[in-house]
């Protein structure tokens, strides 16, 4: 039985006059054992469904005016119990994995055949090159014709991982402001479909196009197609927002977001392990067919399997009402992931959400772009390793990165705030970039994922943060926000460290990973000034709504 169908619940009352929940025997009471420090009192409005309950919705007919109307200055907080994932619900775990394991294969898929591509193309005009196989390792003398020719594959390969980006991540943009927000109202499944939708697309394509040796430019058109239907970021903001309609606020949430994270270590370190033999095994087209195979999985998992958290009220009160107030909450939709930055009433919520997402898109803006740079890093000088290597390194880093982020999250929390951990986090990233970008040999290159091993700590500690800031009915908003800044901050990346790489190249191949420690350290400023404001007692507005908390007890 669908407990989700169940209607509206309204409170009875006790011997002593407070509401208790019908077919429970939890009572309802009030801070400081007054009930409903308002004007004029009213039942609370509460929608349950099998997930739990909405935090803060509007008093019943207490909320309500002379006139009949809504008074929205007054509000109830309600504090129940969220269900977490049951055995239902814990279907999305492997339709998410699914998604992400084609995500991650043509991931480290994509730049490699990009340089075979343009190497072959390039060997094709110049038999000389052709014959001598050029070996970029072995030779040093730069006015050597066939080092000239390396060079330009290396320097068209970053051109076109540059042109993919931009096919991917302007789209999404859009994407990702509307279809996020959005989830608040037609459901997240509803936004898991265009994205999954859209993947296959862009997969399927991707193999046609490698089957049958075609141009580049074709990965474009896959690629707007899967951003204009929102794309990774959107996928990932809604994996986080499912996350976060199951569990409660506070260190259960920030444990669920970091499993998350931790679940997608797993499965692109499995990834980049296989997916580097498979390119050696049997070359690119079956595992780009087999990422297309496993998206089809995944889109039947989501249909059949996985449950929808938006209570089925609210879809269908949208389903009543007519198309042109349907057209405007997607405008409102749009400008709710940006309220909480410019015309939040509280200005201490407020700063606190702009120090949190500043910090977010200068620790991002390097570390989104990170893997593609690596690829190419390792492809020429002078480490010329092949695409097993690749993989290791890569499985290797993810690998030692996850086990951090389930260790040292759950370790860290018994002593540290989530900001700290984030600023722990945050601090290794720095280093590590130095590091790489100076390294010259194979062991000083490993050493880059013991050091890393905790940058991804500081993404899910500030999802976290902004999400407790953030009331239930506006998730889908906040991690919207997210999602549109991730984007941009891939974007960005993507442009500048391509830049960067190209103008460099002949005078020193990892010094895009010096200006990434140089990015990040912006972060660090940003959250050191949120640490402070998070600890320092400073006055908030005046003027504004307070909110009355109902605390429904368990017990």
């Amino acid at each position: 039985m669908d407990d989700s169908r169940q209607p509206l619940l309204t409170p009875n009352f006790d011997k002593d006059g407070y509401p208790v929940m019908p077919n429970t025997h939890w009572p309802v009471r009030e801070r400081n054992n007054s009930y409903l420090n308002t004007e004029r009192n009213g039942l609370p409005n509460m929608e349950h469904d099998s997930y739990g309950s909405i935090d803060r919705l509007p008093l019943g007919n207490g909320n309500m005016d002379d006139n009949g109307r809504a008074n929205v200055d007054t509000t109830v907080s309600l504090r129940v119990e969220y269900k977490g994932f049951t055995r239902h619900s814990f279907m999305v775990v492997p339709m998410i994995l699914l998604y992400f394991f084609s995500a991650g294969v043509i991931g480290s898929l994509l730049p490699q055949y990009t340089q075979f591509f343009k190497s072959e193309e390039i060997a094709g005009r110049d038999p000389v090159y052709s014959k001598h196989k050029f070996n970029a390792c072995a030779h040093v003398n730069h006015s050597d014709p066939g080092y000239q020719i390396y060079v330009e594959i290396q320097q068209e390969t970053a051109k076109w991982t540059l042109y993919f980006s931009i096919a991917s991540l302007v789209p999404s943009l859009l994407g990702n402001l509307i279809f996020i927000p959005l989830s608040d109202i037609y459901g997240r499944k509803f936004v898991f479909l265009l994205t999954l939708i859209g993947a296959i697309v862009k997969h399927g394509l991707s193999s046609y196009v490698v089957y049958y040796k075609l141009d580049l430019s074709y990965f474009i058109i896959g690629q707007v197609f899967d951003a204009i239907s929102g794309s990774y970021m959107t996928f990932l903001a809604m994996m986080f927002t499912y996350t976060c309609d199951l569990l409660s606020s506070g260190k259960g949430r920030t444990i669920g977001i970091v499993m998350m994270e931790l679940l997608l270590g797993i499965i692109f370190t499995a990834t980049s392990f296989l997916t580097g033999y498979l390119l050696e095994w049997i070359g690119f087209f079956w595992p780009l067919a087999l990422s297309t195979f496993v998206l089809v999985l995944a889109l039947i998992l989501l249909v059949f399997c996985v449950p929808e958290t938006l209570p089925i009220s609210n879809k269908l009160a949208v389903t009543n009402k007519r198309p042109f107030v349907r057209l405007e909450e997607v405008f409102q939709s749009m400008l709710e992931a940006f309220k909480f930055y410019f015309t939040h009433k509280s200005k201490l919520k407020r700063l606190k959400y702009i120090l949190l997402i500043g910090g977010f898109t200068f620790m991002c803006i390097p570390y989104m772009n990170r893997g593609t740079m690596e690829v190419l890093y390792q492809l020429g000088q002078p480490f010329c390793w092949s695409a097993t290597k690749i993989g290791w390194f890569s499985a290797f880093k993810i690998g030692i990165a996850a086990m951090v982020a389930m260790v040292g999250t759950f370790l860290m929390q018994k002593c540290l705030a989530d900001d700290s951990i984030a600023m722990v986090g945050i601090s290794g990233a720095v280093i590590s970039y130095i590091v790489e970008g100076l390294a010259t040999s194979d062991f000083v290159l490993y050493m880059v994922p013991v050091l890393t091993c905790s940058s991804g700590l500081p993404i899910p500690m500030i999802r976290s943060l902004m999400s407790s800031l953030t009331p239930a009915e506006k998730q889908g908003a906040v991690f919207g926000s997210i999602g549109a800044v991730e984007t941009f901050c891939s974007l960005i990346g993507a442009l500048s460290n391509n830049v960067i790489y190209i103008g460099t190249i002949k005078i020193m191949n990892g010094f895009v990973f010096l200006i990434m420690g140089a990015i990040t350290c912006i972060g660090v400023v940003f959250i050191l000034a949120y640490m402070y404001v998070a600890r320092t007692r400073i006055p908030d507005d005046r003027h504004e709504i307070t909110t009355n908390e109902i605390i429904v007890d368990a017990s």
